[in-house]
């Protein structure tokens, strides 16, 4: 398993794309990056800038993988409109084929159905956005299966695994699959081994990050820690997606913040279908034991975690996550 680092990681170095940011991941030890979507790569989508990338990241042995935008018509990602002049398909085709040239070691392009909010507040059913999205993805499957990429659907804040395996299997294998970030399972109220246990088949990339959930007013709270700082079964995850596809790259994601899983609120837990009360109760379980840590100092506490800005944290927490990963992955390997 290669390991590296998501983008969003290192979200506070503006303007830091391209070779530049592949340097920077490189001095810090890692095997690659995950890249938001190719302007991160070459802002104008430049072939020449593209292939001086690969190249460069081929030259130092690393992974290049990259997104694209929303594909969601009902939230569509606005870079891709600007790419297309206004038309969804246009945009995310120009940016497939950005991705074809300059992608090292991987052909997973991760996406996602819809950003925060977009499940539980959009007009538009949450049911009727994933129906559309599948509708118009199977549109560029010819162009995938040209380019020999496959989207690779997150389980991004709002999307469950039940459902993102629903979408690869409605799109089929050759052109989906799931991006599985770890530290999100908990948000829809899944508990994280057996959505390990569902999305595993389908995963073809990662974000893989660590958390604690602890007990709020609405409900539920998750709060992002590094690797190896929070509850989240990251050794028996790795485990598990290494006995199934041991070439998957493993790109650690870590950011701060306060996420709600407001389970106290009837509208919020109608849309979770899917819902099922064993993983709830694992979910409040694991809540139970971080309040717990908490209390007994072997866990920071939330405002402890948050106090220090991201940009004075983020070195410090991904090297120690990287340092974390590396040892379970030998571990695993020995």
């Amino acid at each position: 398993m290669r390991v590296g680092v998501d983008q969003y990681t290192l979200k506070h170095l503006d303007g830091v794309r391209g070779i530049a940011l592949l340097d920077l991941v490189r001095a810090h030890g890692l095997d690659g990056c995950q890249f938001r979507d190719p302007h991160e790569v070459s802002p104008a989508l430049d072939p020449v800038e593209l292939r001086e990338v690969h190249a460069h990241a081929r030259a130092h042995g690393m992974y290049l993988e990259v997104g694209i935008s929303c594909p969601n018509p009902h939230a569509p990602g606005p870079v891709a409109l600007r790419d297309g002049d206004g038309d969804l398909r246009a945009g995310l085709r120009r940016q497939l084929e950005a991705i074809a040239a300059v992608a090292v070691g991987t052909r997973s392009v991760r996406c996602f159905v819809g950003s925060r909010g977009a499940r539980h507040r959009s007009p538009v059913p949450w049911t009727r956005q994933i129906e559309d999205t599948i509708a118009l993805v199977r549109d560029l499957a010819p162009v995938l299966r040209d380019l020999t990429l496959k989207l690779a659907f997150e389980n991004h804040t709002e999307a469950t695994t039940f459902e993102l395996v629903r979408v690869v299997n409605a799109l089929g294998s050759d052109v989906a699959g799931i991006t599985l970030d770890t530290g999100n399972i908990p948000i829809t109220v899944e508990d994280p081994l057996l959505a390990l246990r569902r999305a595993t088949p389908y995963t073809i990339a990662t974000h893989l990050k660590d958390g604690i959930v602890v007990f709020a007013d609405d409900g539920l709270v998750y709060n992002p820690r590094a690797c190896g700082d929070g509850v989240v079964p990251i050794p028996e995850i790795l485990r598990t997606l290494g006995a199934t596809s041991p070439d998957l790259t493993v790109s650690i994601e870590d950011h701060g913040g306060l996420y709600e899983i407001p389970i106290f609120r009837d509208e919020f837990l109608a849309t979770l279908t899917d819902l099922e009360p064993r993983e709830m109760g694992r979910v409040v379980r694991l809540a139970r034991d971080c309040e717990r840590r908490i209390a007994a100092g072997t866990l920071d506490s939330l405002a402890a975690a948050e106090r220090t800005p991201w940009e004075e944290r983020v070195f410090p927490r991904l090297d120690r996550a990287a340092a974390y990963v590396r040892a379970v992955v030998a571990d695993l390997s020995a």
